[in-house]
């Protein structure tokens, strides 16, 4: 078995996922606990700002109030949208003959090889101290070396 190196990669692009605001709250009294909130005005802000300042205020939090006791808010789901995602994992591999029915392959793995920072959705829960930040991101770049034998 004499083989070429042999090369493999995945390129994944995602749209944004939506973002539901919660009120954190049973105001509505229903026994849920997934109340949303009331909305005065639009919550987007210009998505061109720079990461910090997107990490640290995703959307306009100040549009958001309770819902009134007994009352289920006017916010719609789904009303925010994540950022996107773009990752690029590559592969290497070569297999060696080492008896008749013996081989050794060595390979090489990179995940998210162009290092790129994907953040997570921003705080959502409007009683929460964190509302509108982004407290999370995808994992960086991340390699493994293998070598495994076949008989």
């Amino acid at each position: 078995m004499r083989g070429c190196w042999e090369l493999g990669g995945t390129l994944t692009m995602e749209t944004g996922r939506p973002i539901t605001v919660v009120s954190g709250r049973d105001n509505s009294l229903s026994g849920v606990n997934f109340d949303r909130p009331d909305v005065n005005g639009s919550p987007q802000l210009p998505t061109d700002r720079s990461r910090g300042e997107l990490i640290d205020r995703y959307f306009r939090t100040e549009v958001f109030s309770a819902n009134l006791p007994g009352r289920y808010g006017n916010a719609r789901r789904g009303i925010l949208s994540s950022q996107g995602a773009f990752g690029w994992d590559i592969s290497t591999s070569k297999s060696f003959r080492i008896k008749e029915s013996h081989s050794l392959q060595f390979r090489w793995d990179a995940f998210n090889v162009i290092n790129r920072p994907n953040l997570r959705g921003p705080n959502s829960t409007l009683v929460s101290p964190a509302f509108g930040r982004i407290q999370s991101a995808g994992g960086g770049r991340v390699m493994q070396v293998s070598l495994k034998y076949a008989f």
